[in-house]
């Protein structure tokens, strides 16, 4: 091989080396955080009778459904989970693996729906979100995600709606 061709070759193999190297430095992610719900749904009455059921579903006032959920940053890392609704119709809270508590930031709040990671790089979770309605009607729950990935693509949210209704006598 002619030492021309050799050097054009190594030249050709340090550029695309060189572009692969830059290209693997950004960082930067499009992707928008996921939420994945386990499709069946724990339910106790509040006679305490457990079933499974959908969000098809209607509840009585004082059932507490269980929604198993998976949120995942993709290649980017979690920054919070946060469940919003209407306070003096329902009450959620996400719970937590009490050994992992220190990859919470102080202001993360379970009893109340906040889940808000310390700077860890936490790139997926596993969740429960309990949900409790105390009134009649209908009642919407806004799960708010955020992850670390370039703006506009940095959050996500999703809202589920389920019917209540008083308990038969």
């Amino acid at each position: 091989m002619p030492h021309s061709m050799k050097n054009c070759i190594v030249c050709s193999l340090a550029i695309l080396s060189l572009a692969v190297a830059l290209v693997s430095c950004n960082t930067k992610s499009t992707y928008s955080p996921g939420l994945h719900v386990y499709p069946t749904l724990q339910r106790t009455s509040a006679a305490g009778v457990q079933d499974s059921i959908t969000l098809k579903d209607s509840l009585n006032i004082g059932d507490t459904v269980r929604m198993t959920m998976i949120v995942d940053a993709y290649f980017d890392y979690l920054q919070s989970v946060i469940a919003k609704t209407d306070t003096e119709k329902v009450k959620v809270s996400l719970a937590w693996n009490e050994e992992q508590m220190d990859m919470l930031a102080q202001e993360a709040d379970l009893a109340h729906g906040k889940l808000i990671f310390a700077p860890m790089r936490v790139p997926a979770c596993v969740t429960v979100l309990t949900y409790v309605p105390v009134k009649e009607g209908s009642h919407t729950v806004h799960i708010d995600i955020t992850s670390s990935a370039e703006a506009p693509y940095s959050s996500n949210s999703w809202s589920f709606g389920i019917g209540v209704r008083a308990p038969l006598p």
